[in-house]
């Protein structure tokens, strides 16, 4: 599986807080993370990160819950890649915040970082971001991201505001009989 999603150690703590019933029930728990926590690489999540013709020319947009990770046992937070591109670099290092021998910055506003949860190191699928306590209270699929410094959490917000899903369609129609508009939507 990919995750134990009780903790062995937080167990007795989880059930007297009644997240869990019993230890049947964490197990129970564990097998619907494993069914509907997967993160199955479509079209729909991919980047182009080449343009070479060939099967690699996209990437999955998801961080790998074990191979994009230093220890895939732990919560931790990960950094995110982000270009400033030459100009601003240039900039920023005259005002001393970017150091380009070192490829630092001074203020972490330019290092964002996104949470990645703690999973089985041995686990070959992808696991959806995920909080543990959630999960085990809802019982249903998340998407939770936890992202530190304004620029993560903006990038993430606009990517979601102006991108335009082409596997989603909505229809209008009037009804012959009634003359009533109609709304439908496919996914």
């Amino acid at each position: 599986h990919v995750m134990d999603v009780v903790p062995v150690e937080k167990m007795e703590d989880w059930i007297s807080r009644g997240l869990i019933s019993d230890q049947h029930d964490a197990e129970v728990l564990t097998n619907l993370a494993n069914t509907i926590l997967r993160h199955d690489c479509t079209p729909r999540c991919q980047k182009r990160v080449k343009s070479e013709g060939g099967e690699d020319d996209f990437k999955c947009r998801k961080l790998h819950s074990v191979r994009d990770t230093p220890d895939p046992t732990q919560d931790q937070w990960v950094t995110m890649e982000y270009d400033w591109g030459g100009d601003v670099k240039e900039l920023l290092e005259q005002i001393g915040i970017y150091n380009s021998s070192t490829n630092q910055y001074a203020n972490p506003f330019f290092t964002p970082t996104r949470h990645m949860t703690g999973v089985q190191p041995n686990a070959t699928c992808n696991m959806s971001p995920v909080d543990r306590e959630l999960f085990a209270i809802l019982r249903a699929m998340q998407n939770l991201q936890w992202l530190h410094h304004t620029n993560g959490v903006c990038k993430y917000v606009v990517k979601y505001l102006v991108k335009i899903d082409q596997n989603n369609r909505v229809t209008l129609y009037a009804n012959p009989k009634t003359g009533a508009i109609e709304v439908g939507s496919t996914f």
